[in-house]
C-alpha cells in the first residue's frame, strides 16, 4: 500500500483563517484512514489519543505518558503522537487481534481495529491555521498490469482525483486535483506488485 498525506485550507474573503470548519474529502481510487482533526462522528466524545512516542514506533510502550491533548493538531503542535480511535475488531490480545486479521495498537492501548478512524474520517474540522490534513491509502494492485511474469509486463499509471468540500460554515468545493500513481514494471521495479 501507498499512504498520501491530503491537506486542504480554508480562508474567508479577507484571507484570514477560518477555525472549526467542516471539510469533507472526495478520492477516487484511494480508502481514507484519518482526518486530522477529526469529527466526532459516532458522539463518543473520543477521536484518538496523545503520547509520548519516546522510542518513535507508533505504539505507546509501557512508560510512555498519555498526553493531555484532545485533538491532533494540539497533540502534534506540542510534540505527542496522536492516534486515531481505532478499536472495532474484537480482541483483547494481540494473538486475538492478529488472527482477527486486525491491527494491534500495543499492550498499553489495548486497541484492535481495522486501519480505518472509528469516526467517519472523510470529515475533520479546520484548525486554527484553517488545515485539516487526512491520510489516505492507495491499496497494491490499483494499477493495472498486463503480462505479468514475462519479460515484458507493463503496467498502466493510475489517475486518482481528489477533490475537498466545504460542508460548514458555507457550501462549495475545490477544484479537483489529480494524482497519478506509477508502478514501476514488476520484474524490474523492485518488488512492486503484479497480480
Amino acid at each position: 500500500s501507498v499512504y498520501v498525506n491530503v491537506t486542504g485550507s480554508i480562508l474567508d474573503y479577507y484571507q484570514y483563517y477560518i477555525d472549526n470548519g467542516t471539510l469533507g474529502l472526495s478520492v477516487q481510487g484511494g480508502t481514507v484512514i484519518a482526518a486530522c482533526d477529526a469529527i466526532d462522528s459516532n458522539g463518543d466524545g473520543f477521536t484518538g489519543t496523545c503520547f509520548d512516542d519516546a522510542n518513535f514506533s507508533g505504539l505507546q510502550e509501557t512508560g510512555e505518558s498519555t498526553l493531555p491533548y484532545f485533538t491532533c493538531t494540539d497533540c502534534g503542535n506540542n510534540g505527542g503522537f496522536w492516534q486515531f480511535w481505532d478499536n472495532d475488531v474484537a480482541a483483547n490480545t494481540q494473538f486475538e487481534c492478529i488472527s482477527a486479521a486486525g491491527i494491534w495498537y500495543g499492550s498499553v492501548l489495548g486497541w484492535c481495529g481495522d486501519g480505518i478512524s472509528d469516526d467517519d474520517p472523510i470529515y475533520g474540522l479546520s484548525n486554527s491555521d484553517g488545515v485539516v490534513t487526512w491520510l489516505v491509502r492507495y491499496d497494491l494492485g490499483i494499477n493495472q498490469c498486463e503480462n505479468c511474469g514475462e519479460d515484458n509486463a507493463q503496467c498502466e499509471d493510475y489517475e486518482s482525483n481528489i477533490q475537498v468540500q466545504l460542508l460548514d460554515p458555507q457550501g462549495g468545493a475545490s477544484d479537483a486535483i489529480q494524482v497519478t500513481l506509477i508502478q514501476p514494471n514488476p520484474e524490474t521495479g523492485g518488488g512492486a506488485f503484479c497480480p
